[in-house]
């Protein structure tokens, strides 16, 4: 059994803007508890994502699945590559592929971002209405870590005049199987190797040195392919969605921008 003293320091380099007019930034770690700053989760490396995308087997094992496509055509390298630039990644749709069975560009984008530590901003453009998705599950915290997020990064949505929308009111993108154990059905729901729905976190705070229970261990150290998606949602119009992904990959350290 992992203890959370087996998980070095972690710095979170993520930033909150405050307000939309003045783009101030603050340290994101001051919206989570203590405990999870001290949490090194095991992630993939940029090389393991660069090798999926392609096709070819991550250099560290358990990173692919064959059953989780992965494998981007030309026009999605496309749009993965400019989602790296500008911090999230807009999908015609929900970027489902039937001859692939799942959306490789979603998969492959959270595993990018989970990678890097970061939340997961996707733009699902379709109907009069886009739909930006916010999946927090590639920062890995615990427990009531995420409630100070959702809130922080949902005030970044109000600034524009954006309502966040119910968990589960949407479907996600992403291919997620998790295993299907006894301790991960009590406490998240079994999911199949199908589109997920959202879930919200809960629970205390996280003390140093204790034994952490099953399903903290899962969250720290199961590929993101076995996380459940924790996901806020946002509809409205295009330009204030593009607007929005902009300002929540600001927020959180995504993309190339310089504000």
């Amino acid at each position: 059994m992992w203890r959370l003293s087996h998980f070095p320091s972690q710095r979170l380099h993520l930033n909150l803007i405050t307000t939309s007019s003045n783009l101030k930034r603050q340290n994101f770690r001051s919206f989570c508890p203590r405990a999870a700053s001290k949490i090194q989760p095991e992630r993939p490396t940029l090389d393991d994502v660069q090798r999926l995308s392609e096709g070819r087997a991550a250099r560290t094992r358990g990173y692919g699945s064959r059953q989780i496509p992965h494998r981007l055509n030309a026009d999605e390298r496309q749009e993965y590559n400019r989602a790296k630039e500008r911090g999230f990644l807009t999908l015609k749709g929900s970027g489902y592929r039937a001859e692939r069975k799942g959306a490789p560009l979603a998969n492959i984008w959270r595993q990018f971002n989970d990678a890097n530590g970061r939340p997961c901003i996707v733009i699902e453009q379709q109907g009069p209405l886009d739909t930006v998705l916010l999946d927090l599950s590639p920062l890995r915290l615990l427990n009531n870590s995420l409630s100070s997020v959702e809130e922080a990064l949902g005030q970044v949505a109000k600034e524009l005049g954006v309502e966040t929308f119910p968990p589960g009111s949407h479907g996600s993108p992403f291919t997620v199987i998790v295993p299907v154990d006894s301790f991960l059905e009590d406490e998240e729901g079994v999911e199949s190797a199908a589109p997920s729905e959202g879930s919200s976190a809960g629970g205390g705070d996280i003390e140093d040195g204790r034994e952490l229970t099953a399903a903290e261990e899962h969250t720290l150290t199961a590929p993101i392919w076995q996380q459940k998606p924790k996901l806020l949602f946002f509809r409205c119009e295009r330009p204030v969605a593009k607007l929005l992904g902009k300002n929540l990959a600001a927020a959180t350290g995504g993309g190339s921008m310089n504000f």
